[in-house]
C-alpha cells in the first residue's frame, strides 16, 4: 500500500529538532572538493600558418580556471602541470600565484611564449602570466603549443603533495598514484591516445577532427562550465575560439546551480513516502537504503553541490518533498 508522505513521527521528530540519528555530527562538517577545476584549454598559440592550418588567434597558449564551488579558494601552492601523449614525464609545469577565487569565479593563465610568434592580443587579459617555471630551463610556463600536435594530458593540483609531479619520472597517471591522486582537483586527457583521462575516454583534440585546428579551436567545458561528471569525453567539446568567450577574474561570476536528485530516493516507484526520508536518513548516517540491491539509492549529495554530507542536503531534501525548489 502507497504510504503518502505527512507528519509522521520522524517528520514531526525532524522538525521539532529532537532526532538524534547515531553517526551524524551536528552541523555536518564539510567534506567535499574544492570546486576550482579547468574550465578552458588553448593550445594552439604563437603559430605562423602552415601545411593549411591558419595562423594562431592568439600569441600564447590559455587555459581558463573555473571555480564552481560554493567556497572560495586561495590559489597559493596550486599548480598546473602538462605531459605529452608519449611519455610519463610531467615535463612542465606553472606554480599559481597567491589569489582568492570566490565562488563563480575564474582564472585565466597565459602559458607558454617560447613559440608565440604569431597571432593576436588574449582577450580577455590574462590574470596569471607563467614566468621561469618551465622544467628544462625554458621561458615560460607550460609549451602546450608542442603537445597540441599529439595527444597530451593536463592536471590541476591543490597544494599539499610531498614531492612534485613533475620531480617524478613515469607518472603515466597521477590519478593511479597514492603520491599525487589526493591532490589531483581536475585532470584532462586530451586525444584518442592520451595516456591518462577522467571517465570513460579522453576529450576530443582540437584540430583532430576535420575543420577543427589547433590555432583557432578551443576545449571548452561544457554548459559554460558547470559540467563535470569526471568523463572528460562527455565534459569536453571542441568549438571555434571566435564563438567562445574566454573568462578571467574580472568576468562575472558563473555560479553553477546544480539539479537536485529524485525525491524518490530510494527508486521503488512509490512517492513521496516515508521510506524515501528513512532511507536518506539512514544511508546519511552511514547505513544500508531499504531497497538495495533492488534498486539504487540516489546520491546521499541531493543538491549535487559537491558538499558532502552538509545540512544543506537534507534541508533540500525536505523542502522539495514539501513542494518547495532546491
Amino acid at each position: 500500500m502507497r504510504r503518502v508522505f505527512g507528519a509522521t513521527g520522524v517528520s514531526r521528530c525532524l522538525i521539532a529538532g529532537c532526532c538524534s540519528i547515531a553517526g551524524v555530527a551536528a552541523p555536518l562538517a564539510w567534506a567535499g572538493e574544492p570546486g576550482l577545476r579547468i574550465s578552458a584549454v588553448y593550445v594552439g598559440g604563437g603559430l605562423q600558418a602552415s601545411g593549411g592550418v591558419p595562423a594562431s588567434t592568439f600569441s600564447h597558449d590559455v587555459i581558463e580556471l573555473h571555480n564552481a564551488g560554493a567556497l572560495d579558494v586561495q590559489l597559493s601552492g596550486w599548480m598546473l602541470h602538462a605531459a605529452p601523449g608519449f611519455t610519463g614525464n610531467w615535463v612542465s609545469y606553472i606554480t599559481l600565484p597567491a589569489r582568492v577565487v570566490p565562488p563563480g569565479g575564474f582564472v585565466l593563465v597565459r602559458a607558454n611564449s617560447a613559440l608565440a610568434s604569431a597571432g593576436g592580443a588574449i582577450v580577455p587579459a590574462p590574470d596569471v602570466v607563467a614566468t621561469g617555471d618551465r622544467v628544462g630551463g625554458g621561458p615560460e610556463g607550460i609549451n602546450l603549443t608542442a603537445l597540441g600536435t599529439s595527444s597530451s594530458r593536463l592536471v590541476l593540483s591543490r597544494p599539499g603533495a610531498a614531492v612534485a609531479l613533475h620531480a617524478v619520472s613515469n607518472v603515466t597517471n597521477p590519478l593511479l598514484d597514492a603520491r599525487f591522486a589526493p591532490f589531483v582537483a581536475d585532470l584532462v586527457g586530451l586525444g584518442a591516445n592520451a595516456l591518462a583521462f577522467e571517465g570513460a575516454g579522453p576529450a576530443p583534440q582540437p584540430g583532430a577532427a576535420p575543420g577543427t585546428f589547433t590555432t583557432t579551436h578551443v576545449l571548452v567545458r561544457r554548459e559554460a562550465g558547470c559540467v563535470d561528471s569526471d568523463n572528460n569525453a562527455a565534459d569536453f567539446v571542441v568549438q571555434p575560439l571566435s564563438a567562445t568567450v574566454l573568462r578571467n577574474s574580472a568576468s562575472e561570476a558563473l555560479v553553477c546551480v546544480p539539479a537536485c536528485g529524485s525525491i524518490d530516493f530510494n527508486g521503488d516507484g512509490l512517492f513521496p513516502d516515508d521510506s524515501d526520508l528513512v532511507d536518506f536518513l539512514v544511508v546519511l548516517a552511514g547505513g544500508t537504503c531499504s531497497t538495495e540491491p533492488a534498486f539504487a539509492c540516489g546520491t546521499i549529495d541531493f543538491n549535487n553541490d559537491g558538499l558532502f554530507p552538509d545540512d544543506s542536503d537534507l534541508l533540500a531534501f525536505l523542502r522539495v518533498l514539501a513542494g518547495g525548489a532546491c
